[in-house]
């Protein structure tokens, strides 16, 4: 599998203004939209303005070739797709319908949002340390997930913090051959990581569609 997907950035820049602007490192709290966004948004709320509900076959044919097209960029089936409100949503939505398994293998320094609702939600949790270089040994993850009986291992496939690159690929091997499910959150490799879901072996995969 390639680790990168090749982009004519230069392109991608002028599609938003803004980064002409600024060097912009405001991402994780507010990300910046697109000029083809915005004319989109501008669409939908002028249709809604102007024909209420009358527009409602479309909208709902757009999100069905919507959830094909992402089926095709994550190797994915086309109904194995949702579109959510927000990844925090998705989270707890997921949280609650995994609920009887209820051991989870969290890495530590995580992105909050991946960690805080198998807490609220009451899970038994184990934290996997980060090594001294920021990196993730998968082997003494899967030494854990043996001897603790994890049952879900939620990880995020690029560390917001650091930006290290967990090997998916592998870490599905362990989790398929310990009976674990794997969660993995690909907001921060999303569209610049090439992921093919049933490569690595993904159970669920979720992401912010903003970074």
């Amino acid at each position: 599998m390639n680790n990168s997907i090749t982009m004519d950035w230069s392109s991608v820049i002028q599609q938003y203004p803004a980064s002409q602007e600024y060097t912009y490192l405001n991402t994780a709290s507010c990300g910046l939209i697109s000029r083809g966004t915005a004319a989109q948004a501008q669409q939908y709320y002028q249709e809604l303005l102007h024909h209420g509900g009358q527009e409602r076959s479309g909208w709902y044919a757009t999100i069905v070739k919507l959830k094909e097209q992402f089926a095709q960029f994550i190797h994915a089936a086309n109904d194995e797709i949702a579109l959510i409100p927000s990844f925090s949503v998705g989270m707890n939505f997921m949280v609650q319908m995994l609920r009887p398994l209820d051991r989870v293998l969290l890495l530590d320094q995580d992105y909050p949002s991946l960690c805080l609702p198998w807490l609220l939600h009451e899970y038994k949790v184990f934290y996997q340390p980060l090594e001294k270089d920021a990196s993730i040994n998968l082997e003494k993850m899967a030494t854990r997930i043996k001897k603790e009986k994890i049952k879900v291992v939620a990880i995020s496939h690029v560390q917001y913090t650091s930006g290290y690159q967990l090997n998916i690929q592998q870490l599905g091997q362990i989790c398929l051959e310990n009976d674990a499910l794997l969660l993995v959150d690909a907001t921060q490799s999303l569209g610049v990581i090439p992921i093919d879901v049933k490569a690595v072996q993904a159970d669920i995969l979720i992401a912010s569609g903003y970074k």
